[in-house]
């Protein structure tokens, strides 16, 4: 599903950010991205989702080369791929319903298919009854779950969560993963970045480690090493 054939990320500022990667992520697979701040994690999810180009490099998802899609194709790449960020980037002045009603609006979705999917996704993450709420009204771990339902609503192929759980509470944490795994059951490719070491050892999924833009780990132990 995701190759990246020796992809190489240099920023003008001469921060080099990933170092001749080659890796892949296959359908149907939950895996960990890891490393310390800095290490490149999310370069590489930006990669994917075309919002950064390799300085040298392939990026192929679903067997296109991302760096040579237009600007359709790129619009209907970023629908096939859900983002949960840890600040959960939801719009004070819209209610639940709202935040995640406005990922398929931007699709150009119907009306009456936004007023049947809304409801559905936000039922899966237990917030239907929370529809009508605005953002303060609810607790981090609620605002991340919005966060998860705006990534769905689009029926993605891959889910992308960059550092889902940092601003949660342990319990919060829990029940994100709980709905992440979930997904991945469902054949959705979940890609986590994440400093969370006690999710990353009781899971035991597939770690993909960086350490200073270099792949210092790949594999499916579920286990990892920083800076090594």
């Amino acid at each position: 599903m995701i190759r990246f054939y020796n992809v190489t990320k240099v920023y003008p500022n001469g921060v080099k950010a990933l170092t001749d990667i080659t890796l892949s992520v296959n359908q149907g697979e939950f895996v960990f991205v890891v490393g310390p701040s800095g290490a490149g994690k999310t370069t590489l999810l930006r990669l994917i989702c075309r919002e950064e180009f390799p300085t040298r490099g392939q990026v192929i998802f679903n067997g296109k080369n991302l760096a040579r899609l237009s600007s359709k194709e790129i619009a209907l790449l970023r629908r096939q791929i859900g983002m949960v960020f840890q600040d959960f980037r939801l719009l004070p002045r819209k209610t639940v319903f709202e935040n995640v009603a406005l990922a398929l609006e931007i699709a150009g979705v119907s009306g009456r298919e936004i007023r049947k999917r809304v409801p559905a996704v936000l039922a899966r993450v237990g917030l239907l009854a929370k529809a009508r709420c605005f953002p303060y009204q609810l607790s981090g771990g609620e605002q991340q779950r919005v966060s998860l339902a705006r990534a769905l609503v689009n029926r993605p192929c891959l889910v992308m969560a960059d550092e889902p759980t940092g601003n949660l509470d342990a319990e919060s944490a829990r029940e994100l993963v709980r709905l992440l795994l979930e997904i991945n059951r469902e054949g959705t490719v979940v890609l986590m970045a994440t400093h969370a070491r006690d999710i990353v050892s009781t899971l035991q999924k597939r770690v993909i480690a960086l350490d200073a833009g270099c792949l210092v780990t790949y594999d499916f132990q579920g286990s990892c090493q920083y800076g090594t």
